[in-house]
């Protein structure tokens, strides 16, 4: 048989969906990718971006530092599926 194809991440989520910090706070955001199905999906590369860098970056791991005062979405995304959080 040939290799095993893995299902496609059928949506994503950001957990918690909203942190509210203040300067130097940091909050550490989990992405969970699902299947169609609903099963959770492990080992898919998920990508972390801040709408607002001068506000809150986001590392690579989905680690939140705030910056400065104001809003931002950092948003999750993997295999054409995306989600986000407001941090404010």
């Amino acid at each position: 048989p040939g290799p095993v194809t893995p299902p496609p991440i059928a949506s994503l989520a950001v957990t918690p969906s909203s942190a509210t910090l203040v300067a130097g706070q940091t909050v550490t955001l989990a992405a969970t990718a699902r299947d169609a199905a609903g099963a959770t999906l492990t080992g898919r590369a998920i990508t972390f971006v801040s709408s607002a860098p001068a506000v809150a970056t986001v590392s690579a791991s989905g680690a939140v530092t705030a910056i400065a005062t104001g809003t931002t979405t950092i948003t999750a995304s993997g295999e054409g599926q995306s989600a986000s959080a407001a941090i404010t």
